[in-house]
């Protein structure tokens, strides 16, 4: 029997059987659970659990994408997805980073997961950012782009 099996059993017979586990918080070392469990009296009792190890998702995940930022998950139609390396991150990570990155006069605004090459573009983020924003990051990026000026082969005259 695994360490958890019998954790299990141990919490089972204190606290009645689990009616549904909720996984909530995951990282590599620890997965934290939400379990629900009934008394005798028919009331549910919420208990919050910790398991060391990795475990593999409980179907109650399906439909839900995990933010590497803040390791919660959230609503897959609701994560912000990379467009060119597939990687997704919850809106409210993505927006802080955005604005984190635009603080720090970033105009090219690296993919928040660590070691990725890829840029977030202002056109992808319309629906996460206000459109003054969006308009304001677009014009920076446009004018990085476009060649400086060459005052040395171009002198400026003044005209009298």
């Amino acid at each position: 029997m695994s360490p958890r099996e019998s954790e299990e059993r141990l919490m089972s017979r204190r606290l009645g059987p689990v009616n549904d586990v909720y996984y909530y918080k995951r990282s590599p070392t620890a997965t934290m659970g939400m379990m629900v469990r009934k008394n005798y009296k028919g009331k549910e009792k919420i208990v919050i659990h910790e398991w060391l190890g990795e475990m593999k998702p409980k179907s109650k995940l399906k439909g839900l994408g995990f933010c590497k930022i803040c390791q919660d998950y959230s609503a897959i139609e609701w994560m912000f997805a990379v467009k060119r390396c597939k990687h997704s991150f919850c809106p409210d990570c993505t927006r802080q980073h955005i604005a984190t990155s635009m603080k720090e006069n970033m105009i090219k605004i690296p993919c928040p997961d660590s070691g990725c090459a890829c840029f977030i573009t202002p056109k992808t983020c319309q629906f996460l950012l206000p459109d003054e924003v969006i308009d304001r990051w677009a014009t920076a990026v446009t004018c990085s782009q476009s060649p400086p000026l060459d005052l040395d082969n171009y002198p400026i005259t003044t005209i009298t």
